[in-house]
């Protein structure tokens, strides 16, 4: 795959834009001279679903994967008045990562890749 991925209309992903997609996607780097299936989705996106893309996905993804190792020094609120910490906290961004994470594969018509991590509710996963 070469810099950029073209697309008919819209502005070409940048390379750093296509590394997001394929992490957050759940899939490393391309095998050199291999087309994969991320690169071929890429590849057949109209300019309107590289917007889309762009604003929904690759706007909103870097700030929830930074939520989650932040909660370290931001403990989350249950209850106003008496603070009660929220012990849910750390399931529940990571779950809204992983679902941003699911949605942006299904715009793009692809299954998740394998280091996209299985979700289990009460479990913590590295």
């Amino acid at each position: 795959m070469s810099g950029s991925t073209t697309a008919t209309g819209g502005t070409p992903f940048t390379p750093a834009e296509v590394v997001a997609i394929r992490r957050y996607c759940g899939y490393g780097p391309p095998r050199q001279g291999v087309t994969d299936t991320v690169s071929a989705a890429l590849a057949s996106l109209t300019g309107d679903y590289i917007d889309v893309v762009r604003s929904v996905y690759l706007a909103v993804l870097p700030q929830l994967e930074a939520d989650v190792p932040a909660m370290r020094t931001k403990v989350g609120t249950k209850k106003a008045a008496v603070w009660e910490r929220n012990e849910r906290e750390m399931e529940e961004r990571r779950f809204l990562y992983r679902e941003k994470r699911l949605q942006l594969c299904w715009t793009l018509g692809i299954e998740s890749g394998p280091f996209l991590e299985v979700y289990i509710p009460g479990a913590f996963i590295v």
